[in-house]
């Protein structure tokens, strides 16, 4: 059915004052449809494509060229910083463009919006300890909204982590998984404000400790396990203003625990020392640098009023107080522990971390001693109140006090309770001077019972060392070791002497047990015999490594080296060649296992040669080094059997029958004049039973020169003694069948040649020395 006819023209009516209006009202104006085109070239076009008229330019007045471009005006210049001063602009010679109002010069109002805030604002706390910051959105009604998202986001710059933050709903944790509280990463997490009051609860008994959350709180818990800065930073999307939808908290992270003088002491009239002991809360290290600020407060002493005094090296501040002329009977003074601006480097305040207070009463028969340990590692820096601001008191410098005191030594010894027979028992001892004047002549004095023996002097039962002077604060520390021979409580007696007081005696003991019982670990290795060896033949050696102890071995590293008149060998795929050495290497051997290669090599010229075969090995368990040498001795003959000439001077194959065997051998053969080089000398018993009385002298000729205060050798060996160009060692009471013992002798070269060094060695069972000798070739120092 068609309307009638007045309803469609009250509906035709509206629409023909639109388009009426719209040429003449901008902001009414419609799209423009494409149109048939009447040239035929196309079926429509577009209104991109149409041509625009050219329009008559109105009759102005002729201007010339500007000369310079017009300035505008900073636009959105930031409030914070200063306006960038507006350049007049010029439109024409002469003529001034109008002036431009800036952003800044309009005047809007200002409206009440929601603000995001945070506390603590700053906050002093201990490492170690687990800080909550609360953020809440505030209305301008003083309403606070809840279930709104907060993020909150840690500095990279400074120390910390976040633990874990609050979520929605009225409970903690929330019973809906998805209301939790999302921890992005240690830097970046995502909270709510509570829909309720909550109660965070620590895990301790003691009720002081909880954290109330009250409706529209978002919290989250910060920790650094070091010292130093965090910035922290909530953030909501639920205000609109930029400047009021972020808030920000510090918290300064300190790791310090004190000791102040007590609060009440009894002190002689002649003046008392106040002694503040500062240490690390987490190892007990003396902390060195930090301020302890003493005031008197009455007139019942003098020290200057306040007296600023940073702790030493030894984390100790101590001030000297006196009693006035007006004869008080008491005086208060109060204690604060600050800890400077910029301390190790950090950007955080003078801060204020505990305070004190100290009555001295006058007139004791008994001076007061400060403290001689650390304190307990239970004091620590509580967490200032939230939200208050962190209080920078004013330095105030030290007064210039003269030392009116004695000295005063403290001695302290530190060692392990136990130790085991046969092994060491180590002692540290410190001495202090903890008095207002230097000590002189100090004697320290250690007596100690017979089962302990000090190596230096090892017949001596009582040692003693003079100590130079030592000023106030300063001390001295000793470190002793002791062999222990002898199981029960053996005990240290130390003293110290000095010319202005008491001696300070102390004792110390230590509870020797004897070894427990080990497996023992063995390594032999052997060199197959070989009686002579045709020249331009080759010729093979059998090598073997054999477990021989009660555990298995492990890192076995074998080393052998071949002399001058054999051609380069070829080791076996599992060793190579380094240095002219042939080096191998086995992962474990099981106890009474062994393992076996063969080497060939060719030989260059007759002579006598000696092969060195050498073996080193862990023992799994317990872990400790042991090592075995072998030496096989051959004749390198012409063909038809003749005996080698030899070009010179070498190696003396020992006997068959002799069960004592020496080996000569050299680092490097091969040294400059002026170098430094080393000797190694081994002596071998392969015999089946003990070899007693075991003596050897090493021959040097005068262009080397040995050094015998360097010499290494077995434990508890003297230094052997030089006799002309011989040095001679002191007999080894056992050596035990299939051992070897090993001297390293450094030596310098003095002239050019080619000079041999000879060893002998005999014992008990074999008088006839068993001779060994290797040549070393000196060489001149320049090219």
């Amino acid at each position: 059915m068609l309307p009638r006819p007045h309803n469609l023209r009250w509906m035709l009516l509206p629409l023909a004052a639109v388009y009426a209006l719209a040429p003449g009202c901008a902001g009414l104006q419609f799209p423009r449809c494409p149109r048939i085109d009447p040239t035929g070239q196309r079926c429509f076009i577009f209104p991109k494509d149409e041509a625009v008229a050219p329009v008559a330019a109105l009759p102005v007045a002729a201007l010339p060229p500007m000369s310079v471009n017009p300035v505008a005006p900073p636009v959105g210049t930031d409030p914070f910083f200063p306006q960038v001063p507006a350049v007049a602009a010029t439109v024409a010679p002469g003529v001034a463009a109008a002036p431009m109002a800036t952003p800044a010069s309009v005047a809007y109002p200002h409206l009440p919006q929601d603000k995001l805030s945070i506390t603590p604002g700053r906050i002093l706390a201990p490492v170690g300890s687990e800080v909550v910051l609360k953020s809440s959105i505030c209305t301008p009604e003083g309403y606070t909204l809840a279930n709104q998202k907060v993020e909150w986001m840690l500095g990279r710059n400074g120390v910390g982590q976040f633990v874990e933050t609050g979520g929605k709903g009225v409970f903690h944790p929330p019973l809906i998984p998805w209301n939790r509280g999302e921890k992005v990463d240690n830097y970046l997490a995502h909270g709510y404000t509570a829909d309720g009051p909550l109660c965070i609860d620590r895990g301790t008994a003691d009720p002081t400790d909880d954290v109330n959350i009250n409706r529209g709180d978002a919290w989250i818990s910060v920790t650094s396990p070091n010292e130093g800065t965090s910035h922290v930073t909530a953030f909501t999307p639920a205000v609109e203003s930029w400047d009021l939808r972020k808030a920000a908290a510090t918290i300064y992270w300190v790791d310090v625990q004190w000791t102040f003088p007590p609060s009440s002491i009894t002190a002689t009239r002649s003046g008392e020392t106040l002694t503040t002991v500062v240490t690390r809360q987490t190892d007990g290290t003396p902390i060195e640098g930090w301020i302890v600020r003493y005031e008197v407060a009455d007139g019942g002493a003098s020290t200057g009023g306040v007296s600023d005094v940073r702790t030493g090296a030894d984390g100790r501040a101590s001030v000297q107080v006196a009693p006035t002329a007006s004869g008080a009977a008491t005086s208060q003074i109060n204690v604060q522990l600050l800890r400077p601006a910029n301390f190790a480097g950090g950007d955080a305040p003078q801060l204020v971390v505990g305070t004190g207070t100290t009555v001295i009463n006058w007139g004791g028969s008994q001076p007061y001693l400060p403290p001689t340990t650390s304190p307990p590692m239970t004091s620590q820096p509580a967490p200032t109140s939230p939200g208050a601001p962190i209080q920078q008191n004013p330095i105030t410098p030290p007064p210039s006090l003269p030392a009116t005191g004695q000295a005063r030594l403290e001695l302290i010894v530190q060692g392990p309770p136990q130790a085991t027979v046969g092994g060491t028992s180590p002692l540290r001892i410190t001495i202090r001077n903890v008095g207002d004047s230097p000590a002189t002549n100090i004697v320290l004095n250690d007596k100690f019972d017979p089962g302990l023996v000090f190596p230096p002097r090892p017949r001596d039962a009582e040692i003693g060392k003079s100590i130079d002077t030592l000023a106030p604060g300063q001390q001295h520390e000793e470190e002793l070791t002791f062999q222990v021979n002898k199981e029960g409580e053996l005990c240290h007696t130390l003293t110290v002497n000095y010319a202005q007081g008491s001696p300070v005696s102390k004792r110390v003991c230590v509870n020797a047990v004897g070894a427990a019982p080990q497996r023992q670990g063995g390594l032999k290795v052997s060199i197959s015999e070989l009686a002579a060896a045709t020249l331009g033949q080759p010729a093979r050696l059998t090598f073997t490594v054999e477990n021989t102890g009660q555990t298995p071995l492990t890192n076995i590293r074998t080393e052998i080296e071949f002399p001058t008149g054999i051609l380069q060998p070829q080791p076996d795929p599992n060793s190579q060649i380094i240095s002219g050495k042939i080096l191998g290497r086995i992962e474990r051997l099981e106890a009474g296992t062994k393992r076996q290669f063969e080497i060939a090599f060719d030989t260059m010229y007759a002579t006598q040669a000696t092969v060195l075969f050498r073996g080193r090995a862990d023992t799994d368990p317990p872990t400790f080094s042991i090592e075995n040498t072998a030496d096989q001795s051959f004749e390198i003959q012409r063909a038809g059997g003749h005996p080698a000439a030899g070009p010179g001077p070498g190696p003396a194959a020992p006997a068959a029958t002799n069960p004592l065997s020496v080996v000569v051998r050299f680092v490097n053969p091969t040294v400059r004049v002026g170098v430094a080089a080393t000797v190694e000398v081994t002596v071998t018993n392969k015999g089946t039973v003990n070899d007693e009385n075991v003596a050897l002298r090493v021959s040097f000729p005068p262009n080397v020169t040995p050094d015998r205060t360097r010499v290494e050798g077995p434990p508890n060996m003297p230094a052997p003694e030089l006799q002309g160009g011989m040095l001679v060692f002191a007999p080894l009471a056992v050596v035990p069948p299939n051992e070897t013992v090993r001297f390293v002798i450094p030596i310098s070269a003095n002239q050019v040649g080619i000079v041999p060094i000879i060893a002998q060695a005999r014992s008990r069972r074999v008088p006839e020395p068993a001779t060994n000798s290797a040549n070393l070739e000196i060489i001149s120092n320049t090219l």
